[in-house]
């Protein structure tokens, strides 16, 4: 029996780093999927704003009155592409909108056309 015991010396050791080692390599790894996880969660909000900033400048040139469908001019087209300014705290984004008239394909007595509109949201990450 005395010798089984001698034989065991420093085992509490070298159980004790394995252990850490064990431990280390599953804290490793659930750090790569936390960095991970942030890195989506960023992209994610910025993809929201984006569409956010897209939706509200539609919704801005939709409200214009029912008369901008029958009256261009009233609604001012030109330059075809309009620079839409966000607000200072908002740097390194850039909105842009088109708006074109659509074909007149309703009938021929109605003179109603529709707007197309493309909105166009950039960012820098």
């Amino acid at each position: 029996m005395l010798n089984k015991l001698s034989n065991r010396k420093g085992m509490g050791l070298v159980e004790g780093i394995v252990a850490a080692l064990i431990f280390m390599i599953a804290f490793a790894g659930m750090a790569h999927i936390y960095v991970l996880c942030k890195k989506k969660l960023v992209v994610s909000n910025t993809k929201l704003m984006a569409i956010n900033y897209a939706r509200e400048t539609l919704d801005r040139l939709r409200s214009i009155g029912r008369k901008a469908h029958h009256e261009p001019a009233v609604f001012n087209i030109s330059p075809p592409v309009h620079p839409d300014f966000l607000p200072p705290g908002d740097r390194g984004w850039r909105r842009t909108y088109t708006v074109e008239w659509g074909p007149n394909d309703y009938a021929a007595s109605s003179g109603e056309r529709y707007k197309i509109i493309k909105v166009e949201v950039e960012w820098v990450e």
